[in-house]
């Protein structure tokens, strides 16, 4: 996949607007960002921290160190995400995910990747 052309991605989505995503949507539209930013800046952000060393992984086009070095600027971007969010909320640091309605997962989805074999000696295709 060498060609630089520009991809077009629409997203609409309608929630309703008492519903999580309502809320979430209402909350990003309101907002005011640091002048660089955009929403879709934002947006994209969030994205990243979730998905972006699982698409470069499926890409194929780098090579196991770029993609733990990736897959760990990522880590340490939530992690501290996360602390902001244990200090902001008052959360122990034990606090474990029991699943909740408003994001949809139970705590048992494995909706990314099944573990590897062997996780130490994880071969990477060829890449």
């Amino acid at each position: 996949m060498s060609d630089n052309k520009p991809i077009y991605f629409e997203f609409r989505f309608t929630p309703l607007s008492s519903s999580p995503e309502g809320i979430l949507l209402r909350y990003l539209k309101a907002t005011e960002l640091h002048p660089a930013e955009t929403k879709n800046d934002l947006v994209l952000r969030a994205l990243k921290l979730v998905w972006l060393p699982y698409a470069y992984r499926d890409v194929g086009q780098t090579n196991q160190g770029e993609l733990r070095g990736i897959a760990s600027e990522v880590v340490s971007a939530l992690e501290w995400h996360v602390r902001e969010l244990r200090i902001s909320f008052g959360l122990e640091s034990s606090t474990l995910f029991a699943g909740s309605s408003a994001l949809g997962l139970k705590n048992d989805e494995s909706y990314l990747t099944e573990e590897p074999e062997d996780s130490e000696e994880w071969d990477d295709g060829g890449l």
